[in-house]
């Protein structure tokens, strides 16, 4: 038996995300959209249905959206959903 010579390993709980029920294309492109591509989120840990997600790529809606409802704590409320955003800002996240 070792001993463990740097302690614990701390880590982040991971992330629960909603998964796509269903996925389609958006009627048209709305201005500063990327593409038409969007899904319909809804988590199968507590039910929470987010409802059809836009301007997304095919790999963002196989990975999923991250649950507000089971992710309290670690996720932040950037989501814009009323206007069919993905939750990524443009920015940086630092002053310049």
């Amino acid at each position: 038996m070792k001993a463990d010579l740097f302690g614990p390993v701390h880590r982040k709980a991971p992330l629960v995300r909603m998964q796509a029920v269903d996925h389609g294309e958006a009627p048209g492109l709305m201005p500063g959209w990327r593409t038409a591509q969007g899904a319909h989120f809804q988590c199968r840990r507590c039910g929470h249905d987010a409802g059809w997600l836009f301007d997304m790529t095919v790999t963002e809606i196989r990975r999923g959206e991250p649950c507000p409802k089971c992710n309290v704590a670690v996720v932040e409320p950037t989501q814009n959903t009323e206007q069919g955003g993905n939750g990524e800002s443009g920015g940086t996240g630092h002053d310049a």
